[in-house]
């Protein structure tokens, strides 16, 4: 890959492939191109619009893979209409650095697109990333200092793909030496995002200005022809896609949007506490009690672990945030299953376990349930830990950490360590997840219980087949969940805890 002989073998098999005659571009040829121009405007003002309200929270939307999906074949798409220009202009620099530029393009979006369908890190995202950057900045120089240079909206093009280039190469290259020091990295890069929209800007106007002087047709050139009309309907279903994919986009966007009204609500059963460890930790936690809590009677307590929604420090969305919470605290639920419901917030920046490279705050949250337990009359044979995504996580965790400690697990499309399985082999577990789950692969779960089972462990496990990451409505409507929770005493305090037990 590193032979220039490769790209030069490569660009000219291009530039055969674009190569239909000797006037390439007719009105319907530039039309196509001011099209699709318009397209990557309209999709870069999208995706800028959810990354204002979102941040790189976005990357972890399920929503979000046919997104950058769609987002990447339209700029592939976009750049066989630039090459078949360049060609027709024989503007050649511009042709060659454009077909480093596309190959770039494609690696890199292969890379991410496993990275977001996988959850797993890539030692090759870096390389892929500066080799995009690297050939941009070739690109851009040769539409500046070429003969691509003499059209003017072609040149300002160049200069910002320059521009933004460089600012990504320099914040990639910065935040690797000083990975703390750049605390407001999402605004640089709304900022790169923002300039970046002009680019396509540019080659609009570029196109639409070659449009008055363009001849109407070709001919009868049938390759022309079938060449005109293939991008004529994708473009029109890019732009039917772009509305569908942003839609669901914007729906997830405005869930989160709606979150703090929505978390303030659902929390007010909840009294907003924290817990403080010898160190100066603090963990900031909400704590439902039992509906006429009799000091005399011993009751269970439910840790719930929010997903990623709930991280912050306002004591408060992480209630939003767990769908357990949520489902013990409906008024039935409160009255049939009398428990204490522990409600951490994760601060940003942390996990509950088995996240990598993430701290973890697991030993304050088993500290703060020790103090709930000399404060309050809990029984300490029926802890149960609930959790989905990165609560899911958690929920793993916490009885590979503990095994001890808890009476039963309910994780939710989450992941664990097979390694561990012998140790929570006769810890009672229900997991949950979804078949088509994007955001946390189903095989974290699958292969949890597999290795479980192979340790003589006996755990229950629904996977709901036409489901993704999002299952809450599915897992609280199945029958005997929460009988089969609060059905569960830690066998060693079986015969102590009987007089207390509280259905």
């Amino acid at each position: 890959m590193d032979n220039p002989l490769y790209y030069t073998y490569y660009s000219a098999i291009l530039f055969k492939a674009v190569n239909l005659n000797e006037a390439a571009m007719d009105q319907t040829s530039y039309k196509n191109a001011v099209f699709f121009s318009g397209l990557i405007v309209l999709a870069g003002l999208i995706q800028a619009f959810f990354y204002s309200q979102m941040g790189a929270r976005i990357y972890g939307l399920e929503s979000f893979v046919p997104w950058f999906l769609l987002l990447n074949v339209m700029s592939i798409l976009f750049n066989i209409l630039l090459l078949k220009y360049f060609h027709h202009k024989k503007y050649r620099y511009a042709f060659i650095t454009l077909s480093l530029v596309t190959i770039a393009t494609i690696v890199h979006a292969v890379v991410v697109f496993l990275i977001l369908w996988t959850r797993e890190s890539s030692g090759y995202l870096p390389f892929t990333f500066l080799m995009l950057v690297g050939s941009g900045v070739f690109y851009g120089l040769s539409l500046m200092l070429t003969r691509a240079g003499d059209r003017p909206w072609l040149k300002i093009g160049g200069i910002l793909i320059i521009l933004v280039d460089f600012f990504l190469f320099s914040t990639f290259a910065w935040t690797l030496q000083f990975p703390d020091s750049i605390p407001n990295l999402d605004s640089y890069h709304e900022l790169a995002t923002q300039i970046g929209l002009l680019i396509p800007l540019a080659l609009l106007l570029n196109f639409w200005s070659e449009l008055r002087g363009a001849k109407p047709v070709i001919g009868d050139n049938f390759p022309q022809m079938a060449f005109n009309s293939f991008f004529g309907v994708i473009g029109a279903i890019s732009l039917l896609l772009i509305l569908v994919f942003g839609t669901r986009m914007s729906n997830s966007v405005a869930w989160f949007a709606q979150q703090p009204q929505r978390a303030q609500r659902l929390a007010e059963p909840f009294d907003a506490r924290f817990y403080v460890d010898g160190n100066g930790d603090t963990l900031r936690y909400r704590l439902m009690q039992p509906l006429d809590l009799d000091p005399e009677k011993m009751y269970p307590i439910v840790v719930a672990l929010h997903g990623g929604a709930g991280s912050g420090t306002d004591n408060v969305i992480q209630v939003d945030g767990s769908w357990t919470a949520q489902l013990l605290a409906k008024p039935e639920n409160r009255e049939k299953y009398p428990s204490f419901v522990f409600v951490p917030q994760c601060p940003p920046g942390s996990s509950w376990g088995l996240v990598p490279n993430i701290p973890v705050v697991d030993d304050l949250v088993f500290e703060a349930i020790k103090a709930l337990e000399a404060e309050f009359p809990i029984h300490k044979s029926r802890r149960y830990v609930m959790g989905e995504s990165l609560g899911g996580y958690g929920s793993w965790h916490f009885i590979s950490s503990q095994p001890d400690m808890f009476a039963a697990a309910v994780p939710i499309c989450g992941g664990g360590n097979p390694t561990h399985a012998a140790k929570i082999a006769d810890v009672p577990i229900w997991a949950f997840h979804g078949a088509k789950d994007r955001v946390v692969p189903v095989e974290g779960s699958r292969k949890m219980i597999a290795a479980i089972e192979n340790a003589g462990g006996n755990p229950r496990y629904t996977e709901f087949a036409n489901e993704g990451h999002i299952i809450s409505e599915s897992f609280e409507k199945t029958e005997g969940l929460l009988d089969w929770v609060f059905g569960q005493v830690r066998f060693d305090e079986r015969v102590e805890s009987t007089h207390n037990h509280q259905p």
